[in-house]
């Protein structure tokens, strides 16, 4: 079987998806990371787009309190709008 694993590039995230995948490979299984720059060697898909997300960090680390969390909010919601609309084309060769 392949898996996919769709995850943000944060070091938070990441780390533990990647031990994650390591041991669905060692029980014989195929795994890819989806819109990733990199998945600590494992195979990935880059994003298909800029990562608005990381783009914004600047701006957003200048912010406090709800404002911060609104705009990140507001970057992850379209973020994910865009993987959600490109994933089938993605799927299918991964098949």
């Amino acid at each position: 079987m392949k898996i996919g694993f769709i995850c943000p590039d944060a070091p938070g995230h990441i780390n533990p998806m990647t031990a994650l995948a390591r041991h669905v490979v060692m029980r014989n299984h195929e795994v890819v990371f989806l819109y990733s720059s990199g998945a600590r060697g494992l195979p990935f898909v880059p994003y298909p787009e800029e990562d608005q997300f990381k783009e914004a960090l600047d701006e957003v680390s200048k912010k406090q309190g709800e404002d911060a969390l609104q705009f990140a909010m507001r970057h992850v919601m379209a973020q994910t709008e865009t993987i959600m609309k490109s994933l089938p084309k993605w799927c299918r060769p991964i098949k």
